[in-house]
This record gives structure tokens, C-alpha cells and sequence, in this order.
């Protein structure tokens, strides 16, 4: 898969793990950093499959009266979803079924977030698309582009902003990147894995794709590279 902008710095800091072993499996997921001391055939990041234009069609869909915001759909026409520094931080995908072989691995699905799942006192077309797996703690669009953070169950309490889902992963990426060290160990206080400041963040450039490098494409066996999470 071809970088694209807005993507290529996520395929820059993700090439940080790549030395730690990657593959792609069958179905296009893409694992990187091969994380033995997390679990042994752990992975620190996880880049779901890309979704076809069909099931996002499906997902706009069901996912009425909530909007699927333009720069999400962005994000799942590349990945379908992710898993980044062991689970720290999840972006949401669609997803359509529920596997019970250890070796086909889902994504966390977009759907329970915004109906069942969906917090207290969250707007009505509020979009949530990612959590911290250390406090539980949601990230969701609003007003179709700017990001926000709130508790778990309570979509009106406002932890953090982000002008745009952009600036919202890459500078987040960033942040996480720094609390880990060469090989995928934690080296921060675990209470850092989640932001612990209320700042707001502004846009952040977007550079060309040829500035970074490309994530390895090695096809590889799910019996060899079973994802962890």
C-alpha cells in the first residue's frame, strides 16, 4: 500500500518497530513489532485491512442519524482500524462478523461505541472513533471535523481537543512513541499511556508522502504471526 498524505507519518513512527519484525497477513492486516515480552506472538502496532468503498457505504448507513465524518472515512479507506503501542491507544473499524480463530484478528468495532456503549450526555451526532485502553476513555468527531476526549461514560465532559483527526493521531502517535523504547518496552509510568494534560492541539503540517518511509509488505503465515492483543 502506497503512503498517502496524512498517513505517511503514521508509516514514519510505526517504522520505529519495524526491526522488531513485521507481516501482512492474508486479509491485508498489517502487523509491526513483534512484542514476545507483551505477549509471544504480540505485536506492538496493528494496522487493520483497508474497507471497501461498498462497507463503508454499509457502515454510513447504520451508523444513521450519526455522520460518518469525510476525514474518518479518509482513515478507513487506509486502515480499517488499529491497534497502536499494545493496545495503548485503539482506533476504531466496521466490522461485520465476530471470529472465533485465534488467528483472524478484528478490530475494535465502531458500532457498540455509538449506540449501546455510547457515553452519557454525548451530542446526537457526536462520532466516537477511538479509546485508551488505560482509562477507558473515548475519543469521538464532532461538528465533523475537531476531535475531542471525554471519560468513559460521560460525552460531556471534555478532557482534550484536537482541530482535526490529522492532528489528533499523529501528534497522539508521537506522544506514545516517546514513552517506549527500541524494543516496544514501556519506559514511562503507565499513567502516561493516556493524556494527562486538558491542552488543546492545533493542526499540525501535513508533509509529502516521499518525506517518509514505506512499512514492509511481507506476506507472511497467520500461524507464524497470529496478532496478540
Amino acid at each position: 500500500m502506497s503512503p498517502d498524505i496524512g498517513f505517511s507519518e503514521v508509516e514514519e513512527i510505526l517504522s520505529g518497530a519495524v526491526a522488531l519484525g513485521t507481516c501482512v497477513q492474508d486479509d491485508g492486516t498489517r502487523l509491526i513489532g513483534h512484542v514476545p515480552h507483551v505477549a509471544p506472538m504480540g505485536y506492538l502496532h496493528i494496522l487493520f485491512a483497508p474497507l471497501s468503498d461498498l462497507a463503508i457505504d454499509e457502515a454510513r448507513e447504520n451508523l444513521l442519524p450519526i455522520p460518518l465524518a469525510p476525514e474518518y472515512v479518509k482513515w478507513l479507506r487506509w486502515a480499517n482500524g488499529a491497534s497502536f503501542f499494545s493496545g495503548a491507544l485503539n482506533l476504531y473499524g466496521y466490522t461485520r462478523l465476530v471470529s472465533r480463530d485465534p488467528n483472524y484478528v478484528l478490530p475494535f468495532g465502531i458500532m457498540f461505541p455509538n449506540t449501546l456503549e455510547r457515553p452519557a450526555g454525548a451530542r446526537g451526532t457526536d462520532l466516537f472513533i477511538g479509546s485508551y485502553q488505560r482509562d477507558g476513555s473515548k475519543l469521538f468527531v464532532r461538528d465533523g471535523s475537531r476531535v475531542l476526549r471525554c471519560p468513559r461514560s460521560d460525552g460531556s465532559l471534555i478532557l482534550n481537543e484536537w482541530t482535526d483527526v490529522f492532528t489528533m493521531r499523529t501528534s497522539e502517535l508521537q506522544r506514545l512513541s516517546s514513552l517506549f523504547d527500541s524494543d516496544g518496552r514501556l519506559v514511562a509510568e503507565r499513567s502516561m499511556l493516556r493524556r494527562t494534560d486538558s491542552a488543546k492541539i492545533e493542526s499540525l503540517p501535513r508533509l509529502r508522502p516521499s518525506d517518509y518511509p514505506q512499512l514492509p509488505q511481507e506476506p507472511c503465515s497467520t500461524t507464524s504471526c497470529a496478532a496478540t492483543w
